[in-house]
């Protein structure tokens, strides 16, 4: 699934910063930056043979820098995934993993983990794709916005896939709502979805639903000619029928399956496909004898030696994941003492329960001399309307889980321009440096509009939650902040007029 929303993201201004190099070292030779982005132009129109040849030729001829190598390393491994080459799209990734761990880049780390995972889901090695990110930090990839939304999602999908349906929820939840929030509806968040709401409605009962939503894929993948996802949706479409005693549908999808696979010349997903015949006890309806001899038979000696490398992989994998997070506890123990001391600051500077920034936070960030990085600032300030009636119909535990959720929604909203502060109760301030007054404008709508996007649910009652938001624009010329004080009793004015007007408002001013 990560193939398709790379391609999809890859066009839009949101994702632009996630596939700029941003790995890149700042001594890495410029000849092979601009090769390197050349073949990131190439993937984007789907010339995988170009990009392919220009990423192999850079990973002979750079000797500089080891973190080109893992970002080529992974490169390869989305465009081989793209063609369908799972299993050395497999290796390309796990070859990208073992040079991160030597360079402990927690972030490279996480991709690799995230990459490795969505090629065993596909080749149904879902215990061990949750496995690893069971293991995996959130928030360690939190700022890394693509491979989070695909990790959210996977992580959802696979919990429901398991029965686990509490944390299937949780997860389904956060992952509808970061792409409501963020506008990312395309063909990969519609595909990723509907394979989670039909895995959803599986794993309760609801069965109709589920071959619904896979119905849905199935028409999507048809026109996007997806020979590997489409073996994938037909291979869950026989597992559910062969679930309900439906057995002749169940052996037309495996029919379907392996026809497709048979017709791209995917080795490993034909034998995946005859392989769940024979386990569903359909061996004696396959056809043609002929085939089997020459999957089982010829090919046989070639996907073992595949599987074999791929299991030793597999456990090699869980085995480095195991390592990692030792060594990672052991180099915390060994710099206790300076972590300790290097984050007071950081802890004392941010709201326990909502990780905003808190109140005197705030208050010496004003104190001090605060020159911005553009043209213009706006302050927010914002008020969650009738939260007094959140605690206490719905409970202070969704009390703080609103709170929670808003501050997280915030700071996906102002990304690194803008700071969000919890200033007191369930009154948040965003300061958000901007170059036009538009955005000014705009920013604060979207704060308000990415809430009302968002409710809160129990015993199924929906409850409809609106904010109150006060702002004032500076413009200063000397890019200094001059009177935040006042500039914050202005806001809280402002907001405080929205809510005497009837709440769920924006109240706005600029001053020069």
């Amino acid at each position: 699934m990560s193939d398709y929303i790379l391609n999809e993201l890859l066009t839009t201004k949101k994702m632009q910063v996630f596939y700029d190099g941003d790995y890149f070292e700042k001594d890495c030779n410029s000849t092979y930056k601009e090769l390197y982005l050349k073949a990131k132009e190439k993937m984007l129109i789907k010339d995988y043979k170009e990009s392919k040849d220009i990423l192999e030729k850079l990973l002979i001829e750079n000797k500089e820098s080891v973190i080109f190598d893992i970002n080529i390393y992974i490169d390869l491994g989305l465009i081989l995934q793209y063609e369908d080459n799972l299993i050395e799209a497999f290796l390309n990734y796990c070859r990208a993993l073992e040079l991160s761990l030597l360079q402990n880049n927690v972030t490279l780390i996480s991709r690799c983990f995230i990459n490795i995972s969505e090629i065993l889901i596909h080749l149904n090695y879902k215990d061990e794709a949750l496995y690893i990110y069971n293991q995996l930090t959130l928030q360690n990839i939190s700022n890394d916005k693509l491979y989070y939304i695909i990790a959210i999602g996977n992580m959802s999908y696979l919990n429901y896939y398991f029965n686990n349906t509490e944390l299937g929820n949780y997860y389904s939840k956060l992952f509808f709502d970061i792409v409501s929030i963020n506008k990312l509806n395309n063909i990969a968040f519609n595909l990723l979805g509907n394979y989670i709401l039909g895995e959803r409605y599986i794993s309760v009962g609801c069965h109709d639903k589920g071959i619904y939503y896979l119905n849905k894929n199935l028409e999507l993948l048809e026109r996007e000619n997806r020979a590997s996802e489409k073996v994938f949706t037909y291979l869950e479409k026989a597992k559910l029928y062969k679930k309900l005693n439906n057995k002749q549908a169940s052996k037309e999808f495996l029919n379907k399956a392996f026809d497709i696979s048979r017709e791209y010349k995917n080795i490993m997903q034909k034998v995946q496909v005859l392989q769940t015949m024979i386990l569903y006890g359909f061996e004696e309806d396959i056809e043609n004898e002929i085939i089997i001899e020459v999957l089982l038979e010829k090919e046989k000696i070639e996907f073992k030696q595949k599987k074999k490398l791929m299991r030793a992989n597999i456990r090699s994998i869980k085995e480095k994941l195991d390592l990692y997070n030792e060594k990672q506890k052991e180099d915390l123990k060994k710099r206790s003492l300076e972590i300790l001391k290097n984050s007071l600051e950081d802890i004392n500077a941010k709201d326990i329960l909502t990780n905003a920034f808190n109140r005197k936070y705030l208050d010496n960030f004003l104190n001090k001399d605060y020159f911005l990085t553009k043209e213009m600032c706006t302050f927010i300030m914002i008020d969650i309307d009738n939260f007094k009636l959140v605690n206490d119909i719905l409970g202070h535990l969704y009390g703080d889980e609103t709170l929670v959720q808003f501050s997280t929604q915030f700071e996906l909203v102002v990304g690194e321009f803008g700071k969000v502060f919890r200033y007191g109760g369930d009154e948040f301030l965003i300061i958000y440096e901007h170059d036009t007054l538009e955005d000014g404008i705009s920013i604060t709508k979207e704060i308000r509009r990415c809430i009302t996007d968002i409710d809160v649910f129990k015993d199924i009652k929906r409850y409809r939650i609106t904010l109150s938001l006060g702002a004032v624009t500076i413009n200063p010329k000397d890019k200094k902040i001059h009177n935040s004080l006042g500039i914050l009793n202005r806001c809280d004015k402002l907001m405080y007029f929205g809510k005497k007007d009837g709440k769920n408002q924006v109240r706005y001013e600029v001053i020069s």
